[in-house]
């Protein structure tokens, strides 16, 4: 996040903890809240070419996406966003700079 807010300091960028483990009570409350299983861990809320913006969801090595992560993916994008999983720094830096170029 550090990165792109120095690289892109006008964009509304931010991340979504989503990832914490949490008791069944609390995770009722939350769901209830409105929290989401399986969005992306990076949101770029900055228009761009024909979308509207940029998520992120960010994996190891061997990381793979959940069931919940590949349908909340695939909405976001049918509703216009551009999405990408990136392994490492090296690929969310080429993501976000091909996003804003």
């Amino acid at each position: 996040m550090r990165w792109i807010r120095l690289s892109y300091p006008n964009a509304v960028s931010f991340h979504v903890a989503n990832e914490r483990k949490t008791s069944p009570m609390r995770g009722a409350k939350l769901k209830k809240m409105g929290v989401l299983a399986g969005v992306p861990d990076i949101h770029i809320l900055d228009p761009r070419k024909i979308y509207c913006g940029l998520f992120i969801e960010l994996k190891t090595a061997k990381g793979r996406l959940t069931p919940s992560q590949k349908d909340v993916i695939e909405r976001i994008e049918n509703a216009g966003y551009k999405c990408a999983v990136c392994r490492s720094l090296d690929e969310v830096i080429e993501v976000v700079d091909d996003y804003f170029s």
